[in-house]
């Protein structure tokens, strides 16, 4: 009987010992609408930050859940999102840190940050938030908007965050933040300028007349010959 309690006993303080009193906090930051090729995505950072200094940052796991009205559904097995490594994946040396992505439901992103070195080696983690990875998401309907959050509950990233010895767990794991930005196009715009001369030298003060989607609507050349209109991106301009 005295065996049984001592064996029950050292396995509680081994158990305990894995469960840390470091918490790590996840965030959403840096959220923007970006055109590029002719498609726009959402774009923002993950961050992470530690409760206390002193830990480096293991093997961890978040999950994103997102509106599937605005990017559409299987995010990932579509080729609609892209995860890229920040600053706390990122290692000067070999690459110590894999991002491994996933759809973990119809409108839910999974991505595994995967440690693979030994401990004592997996990069500092601060009590500020610092970007843990940079994530772009295909917008399917501007007219929406992001409906950033994350699935933070038992058992999903609640239990499944670590030091670097791949053990010892960050606790508690805190992951409430949202982001539900507006998806609206930014408002681009073009320059349109130039010189005019007289075939060799400029020519200072003529009138350059845009149209009503050009502002100025009209200007004159300054010393230089210059003049200078901007004007929104799709609209017809006529100088």
């Amino acid at each position: 009987m005295r065996k049984l309690i001592l064996i029950f006993f050292v396995l509680g303080i081994s158990i305990y010992a894995l469960q840390a009193d470091v918490g790590i906090t996840f965030t959403f930051a840096n959220g923007e609408v970006v055109y590029d090729a002719g498609e726009y995505f959402y774009e923002f950072d993950v961050m992470a930050a530690a409760s206390e200094t002193g830990t480096r940052l293991g093997t961890g796991i978040i999950y994103i859940n997102y509106n599937s009205d605005a990017f559409g559904t299987e995010a990932d097995s579509l080729g609609n999102a892209i995860a890229e490594k920040g600053t706390l994946l990122t290692t000067v040396g070999p690459p110590l840190y894999l991002i491994n992505p996933n759809d973990n439901d119809l409108s839910r992103l999974a991505y595994t940050f995967e440690y693979t070195n030994v401990a004592g080696y997996g990069n500092d983690l601060p009590t500020t938030d610092t970007q843990l990875m940079h994530i772009s998401i295909k917008i399917q309907d501007t007219n929406q908007s992001s409906g950033l959050s994350f699935e933070y509950t038992d058992p999903s990233m609640s239990w499944q965050q670590y030091y670097d010895d791949n053990a010892t767990k960050y606790n508690p794991v805190i992951a409430t933040d949202t982001d539900d930005s507006d998806l609206s196009p930014p408002v681009v715009t073009y320059i349109i300028s130039g010189i005019v001369t007289d075939g060799i030298d400029p020519l200072s003060g003529v009138l350059m007349t845009g149209n009503a989607n050009t502002t100025p609507a009209n200007m004159t050349t300054g010393g230089d010959g210059t003049y200078s209109f901007t004007a929104e991106q799709n609209t017809a301009v006529t100088i």
